[in-house]
């Protein structure tokens, strides 16, 4: 699917303040489609930061903010060969 050139400023730009690929997906269709990107709970300072950017952007350019949604997710913890089968958060030290 091809992004409406809105959509796709906004993403390009989240792109760069964020410093490389940002998990997004796209709801809805033609003008009514609001692009939703997702970021993981530990960035939230990067969320709140790219959300008002993207505003003041949208500000900028007269465009409604019901274009984007900044959402953040709890952080998942992965399993890898340095990682304890069970590593809970709550039993890091630190």
């Amino acid at each position: 699917m091809t992004l409406p050139w809105h959509l796709t400023a906004l993403v390009s730009m989240a792109e760069r303040l964020v410093g490389g690929p940002v998990r997004h997906d796209v709801r809805g269709e033609g003008a009514d489609a609001t692009v939703v990107f997702h970021l993981e709970a530990r960035d939230a300072v990067l969320a709140r930061r790219l959300d008002a950017a993207l505003a003041a952007a949208c500000d900028a350019a007269s465009m409604p903010r019901r274009y984007f949604v900044v959402r953040t997710e709890p952080t998942t913890f992965r399993k890898g060969p340095d990682i304890p089968d069970a590593w809970p958060p709550e039993h890091v030290s630190g």
